[in-house]
């Protein structure tokens, strides 16, 4: 009975470490959290009522994950961005997400990814005067693309790109496209699935790759000669 009462609350504290972990993360990834802002396990602790080591289990886990800088009884730092970052995760896209395409061809599907795609399509329209959304929309568009593979251990790899590109994209890219601009290169590649033309889907996924990186680049570099702290 006593052995029952503890697994009960080593799950229940395994439950509010999780649910801290999530927000914490879901506050990074919007910038709710800016990058070289601070997090303070006493204060997360007082805001969210519970006590501090569910709270330091949760910034262990970001900072496993790279999402944080910390030390134990130091104040956690939430990872910067650099121009850096933005070269490597767009190295990792423009190898896979390319592979993906020709493999959905290969298998005869592209009119199927399109169907699923075009609803995402609408959704990132609709959401286009809603930044945060709109970029969690963009992603989603893409990450559909590698699912659609059904191969456990590229989505694995994949989730971790994502989650960058959100964070990212939510920080450089919105104020550097025109939304629509961003819609209407989703819909051309969509266009390009329904007719079956591989050529014109890679290349509308490399003009897009491109134009979004063209921005990213252009956010960095002017945050840098202003001595932005990012």
């Amino acid at each position: 009975m006593e052995r029952n009462k503890m697994s009960e609350r080593d799950n229940q504290k395994q439950v509010i470490s999780n649910q801290i972990y999530d927000e914490l993360k879901a506050g990074i990834l919007e910038l709710r959290f800016p990058p070289g802002s601070f997090l303070s396990d006493r204060v997360i602790a007082q805001k969210t009522g519970v006590s501090r080591t569910p709270v330091r289990e949760a910034l262990k886990r970001l900072s496993q994950e790279g999402w944080i800088v910390w030390e134990e009884r130091k104040r956690a730092m939430v990872k910067k961005l650099t121009l850096e970052d933005v070269k490597e995760i767009f190295f990792l896209r423009k190898m896979i997400e390319p592979t993906a395409i020709a493999e959905v061809f290969e298998k005869g599907e592209p009119r199927h990814l399109a169907g699923e795609l075009s609803l995402v399509a609408s959704r990132m329209k609709k959401a286009m005067d809603t930044p945060v959304v709109f970029m969690k929309e963009d992603m989603v568009f893409h990450s559909i693309i590698i699912r659609f593979l059904d191969n456990k251990r590229l989505m694995e790899i994949w989730d971790k790109i994502a989650d960058e590109s959100i964070r990212i994209a939510i920080y450089a890219l919105y104020e550097k496209r025109r939304p629509q601009d961003v819609v209407q290169e989703h819909e051309d590649f969509v266009e390009a699935l329904w007719s079956r033309d591989l050529p014109l889907s890679l290349e509308c996924l490399k003009n897009h790759h491109e134009g979004i990186f063209n921005a990213y680049e252009e956010k960095f570099r002017m945050d840098l000669e202003k001595g932005a702290n990012y």
